[in-house]
This record gives structure tokens, sequence and C-alpha cells, in this order.
């Protein structure tokens, strides 16, 4: 059986080293996605999610899509949350969930994390190719030109207060990734490690 690691995350108070086999993993296989802790099985769900999935920062919560519903599975119980949902692209961000209902979308639809409880929809300037959550920040790649090269604007949004930043041009979006804030030296800290004098 072939198999497709779709993310893994530590989950960790703080991110110092952690044994792989203690996060929390999702796997993805022909009409099934399992996630696994350690090696017991938390959840199991009779769907193809495909890789339309994205895990909370803290690694508390894994959401994808499984086909025409978003699911939100807690990593620890395994409780799975579902909404109906005809979703093509899926970001976590600032405890909500984020669902583009096809390419070039102008409106998401928002769920909160937890419960898939829907919440008013948030609409975009342009057209999303993509979304991502970045911690408590909502990442959209939203669509200036069509054609033979595509090109996107990068339009950060901060949900807790509606502000946007335009963050320049970029070509096609294959995947993204996002580190937290704080993040220094393998690890969180509010501050940056002390820089190393000159020789």
């Amino acid at each position: 059986m072939a198999r497709t690691l779709l993310d893994a995350v530590a989950g960790q108070e703080t991110f110092d080293v952690v044994s792989a086999f203690a996060m929390p993993l999702s796997i993805g296989e022909k009409d099934r996605l399992r996630l696994m802790r350690a090696d017991a099985q938390v959840a199991e769900l009779a769907a193809d999610a495909g890789q339309r999935a994205e895990w909370a920062p803290d690694g508390s919560r894994f959401a994808a899509i499984a086909g025409e519903q978003v699911v939100s599975i807690d990593a620890r119980t395994g409780a799975i949350a579902k909404a109906a949902c005809t979703c093509y692209d899926v970001a976590v961000a600032a405890r909500k969930v984020y669902a583009a209902a096809e390419y070039g979308a102008t409106e998401l639809k928002v769920f909160d994390l937890a419960t898939l409880k829907a919440h008013g929809p948030l609409t975009l300037h342009k057209g999303a190719s993509s979304i991502a959550g970045a911690g408590d920040r909502l990442v959209t790649f939203q669509i200036t030109e069509t054609g033979a090269r595509d090109e996107s604007e990068l339009i950060i949004i901060e949900p807790a207060t509606g502000a946007k930043t335009n963050a320049g041009k970029v070509g096609q979006v294959a995947d993204t990734a996002f580190t937290p804030r704080g993040w220094w030296a393998g690890r969180c800290s509010p501050t940056p490690p002390p820089a190393h004098p000159a020789r």
C-alpha cells in the first residue's frame, strides 16, 4: 500500500528536538485519511482528502477537505467535527478554518476550528489561486494575471483586525510553509538569539 505523508508537526509547548514518532501525523491513502500519534491510530476517515489539508499551528487539530465536507480532527482524542463544504482549498489561521470553493474564489467560507460552526464569509479583493494559514495570519495569493504566466499578489490578512498587507507579486504558487512568530534557533522565544561578535 503506497502512502503519502501529508504533514507532521510537533505540537509541543516548546519546539525542542523530540522523537519523530511522538508527533501527530496524517497519512493519506486512496479513499482513506488516518491520523496517527506514536504507533496508535487516533482517527480514520473513509474519504480521499488529497493534499488539501492543514494543521493548526500548535498541532492540536487537523483540518482537511474530505469529499463534500470539511473536517476538523482533534489530534489527541480523535473527535471529528464535520461541515458540508464543496471546497477546493483550505487554510487554518487564528483558530478558524478558511475554505475556498474553487480556484479564483473571491469569497472564503469561514468556520470555527474546533466545532466547524460557520462564521460569515470573508470577501477577497481578487480571486485566490491559493490560501494558507500562518499562525494568526491568513496568507492569500490573489490572481492579477492569467495565461502563459500566472501572477498573484501576496496578501496577508490579520483576521483579528481585518488589516491587510500587500507583500508584493509572485508567480505560480506550488506550496507554502511558514514558521511561527518568535521562532529562533529551533524553539519559540520572544527575543532573537544574541548576535555573534565579528572576528
